[in-house]
């Protein structure tokens, strides 16, 4: 069982080492999968939408840090609505429960199954279907339209952002 995300089905703008890994782990899960079926062997990959957990609220933090810290001027705008959109997310009625999806993982390592790909939560379904039916240019427009969306009745100063990573990794210490 290899645990994906959605952006292991669409490039999340902002994200790109993150949408990397998982495209990688989606894709070598899929050579496995073929490689070692003659033996009996199942992979499936487990694509949650954004769960609750501690490190998903650090997450607009670190991209805060990367992309104020190693970007240009002309990528501020961007980083604030990358940052707000991650952040809405994790307000929003539809992150899951991380209790719910470790036990919807155990199932898939313990209970066989006859499909590939267990997606967890409204996210990862939205996805596939954006990806299977529309042009790359209109998805484009959709990822920078809900960025944009997010970043509405934000403050414009996200300097509050890197403040909270420097208070949290403060507490680490």
């Amino acid at each position: 069982v290899n645990v994906s995300s959605g952006a292991g089905i669409a490039s999340i703008p902002m994200h790109g080492p993150y949408s990397l890994s998982k495209h990688a782990l989606e894709s070598m899960s899929d050579c496995l999968r073929q490689e070692i079926k003659h033996m009996g062997i199942q992979v499936v990959v487990v694509q949650p939408g954004m769960v609750k957990t501690e490190s998903a609220h650090e997450w607009p933090l670190l991209v805060d840090r990367v992309w104020s810290e190693t970007a240009e001027a002309n990528y501020e705008e961007r980083r604030q609505m990358s940052v707000a959109q991650v952040e809405g997310l994790l307000d929003s009625k539809n992150v899951l429960d991380p209790v719910e999806v470790g036990t919807r993982i155990a199932e898939c390592a313990s209970i066989p199954s006859s499909s590939s790909r267990v997606r967890i939560g409204l996210e990862p379904y939205l996805l596939v279907f954006l990806t299977a039916f529309l042009p790359t240019f209109i998805l484009d427009y959709f990822f920078t339209f809900a960025q944009k969306m997010a970043l509405r009745g934000k403050p414009s100063n996200s300097t509050t952002c890197s403040n909270k990573l420097n208070q949290a990794e403060k507490k680490k210490l």
